[in-house]
């Protein structure tokens, strides 16, 4: 084999070294900073207030600009619009007022059941009968609107 020869194989294993230690690097960049900041939060229990029974879990999404609400089954208490039956902490509320609707047994005449999400983390309850006995919610909410 030539010097010249040598040389090149030289050079190619160097570039290929070179190369296997930045893909290591990469690798270990994206599997630790990049997708450990975009991991998923788990679910969170929350109870209930005003006479409400039963409770309700939370999460924010993977990419953390929504969060995720869901609760089978909630026995109504104090129905008047706009009762608060539970309020979210800080790191969960959204920016804005969003409106997230609900499934129940009976709703009130000429209504859509919902929920309004208020910035300050309340969750105000809207559009259900005073027969109403089961409350369902599956929802997501933006936190960054």
């Amino acid at each position: 084999m030539s010097d010249k020869a040598y040389s090149t194989e030289q050079r190619l294993n160097s570039l290929i070294s070179n190369l296997n230690s930045w893909i290591d690097a990469e690798i270990a960049f994206w599997n630790s900073s990049i997708l450990t900041a975009f991991a998923a939060d788990t679910w969170h229990s929350i109870g209930t207030v005003n006479g409400w029974v039963g409770g309700a879990s939370y999460r924010k999404s993977v990419d953390q600009r929504s969060v995720l609400v869901a609760a089978i089954g909630l026995v109504p208490g104090t129905i008047t619009a706009g009762t608060t039956i539970w309020t979210i902490p800080v790191a969960w509320r959204p920016a804005s007022i969003q409106q997230i609707p609900v499934t129940c047994d009976n709703p009130l005449a000429g209504n859509t059941p919902r929920i309004n999400v208020l910035a300050s983390g309340a969750f105000n309850i809207y559009g259900i009968s005073g027969t109403t006995a089961s409350v369902n919610i599956c929802a997501e909410y933006p936190i960054d609107l």
